[in-house]
C-alpha cells in the first residue's frame, strides 16, 4: 500500500472515516475542517501513516466535536513535539543515531518514556477523565491504570467520574 503523502483525496476520506467514527463512539458531533484547514490536511505527508491521521483524528474530535477547526488549530496537531525534542524530528533518524551512537541502549526504557508521553497527553486531552483517556489510546480503563503503573505515573490519577455516569464530551475552545 502507498504512503499517505501519495493518496490525495483518500486522506480526506479517511479523515471523514475515523471522525464519523470517534464521535460515535463519544456520542458527540464530530468537528468540520475549514477550506484552509481541508487544504493543509491534503497537503501534509504522515509520516506515522494511517495510525497518525487516526491519532489527529481522535485529538481533533476529543478538542473540537460539533466545531469548525481552521489551519491554524489543525497546524498544532500535526507532527506534536515531545518532550525534550525539536519540532518537526524524525523519529526514525532519532532511532538510527541513538542505535548506532556506540553508547548502550535500552529499548524497555525507550518505549516506556514513549508510552509515557502517549498516557500523559491523553490524560490531558480528557481533561483528567480516565475512562475518556484510555478511549483515546484505545485500551480499557483498567489497562490504562496499569500502564500508569508500570512507567511510574501512578500519581497522574486526576479526575475519574463514576463508572456509571456517561462522561461529559469536552467543551468549546477558544
Amino acid at each position: 500500500m502507498p504512503p499517505l503523502r501519495e493518496l490525495g483525496e483518500d486522506k480526506t476520506r479517511l479523515l471523514d472515516h475515523f471522525a464519523r467514527i470517534f464521535a460515535e463512539r463519544a456520542g458527540a458531533q464530530s468537528f468540520r475542517l475549514d477550506d484552509a484547514a481541508r487544504a493543509r490536511w491534503l497537503a501534509y505527508p504522515f509520516p506515522g501513516n494511517v495510525r497518525e491521521l487516526r491519532n489527529i483524528v481522535i485529538r481533533l474530535n476529543t478538542k473540537f466535536a460539533g466545531y469548525t477547526v481552521g489551519a491554524l488549530e489543525l497546524e498544532t496537531e500535526f507532527a506534536p513535539v515531545q518532550p525534550g525534542a525539536a519540532q518537526g524530528h524524525d523519529p526514525q533518524a532519532e532511532a538510527r543515531s541513538a542505535l548506532s551512537s556506540g553508547q548502550p541502549f535500552d529499548l524497555v526504557s525507550a518505549m516506556k518514556a514513549v508510552e509515557a508521553v502517549y498516557l500523559d497527553a491523553a490524560i490531558e486531552i480528557a481533561q483528567g477523565n480516565m475512562s475518556r483517556a484510555a478511549r483515546l489510546l484505545g485500551i480499557s480503563r483498567s489497562t490504562l491504570y496499569s500502564r500508569l503503573e508500570a512507567t511510574g505515573r501512578a500519581g497522574a490519577r486526576l479526575a475519574d467520574p463514576d463508572p456509571a455516569e456517561p462522561p461529559v464530551p469536552p467543551g468549546p475552545r477558544n
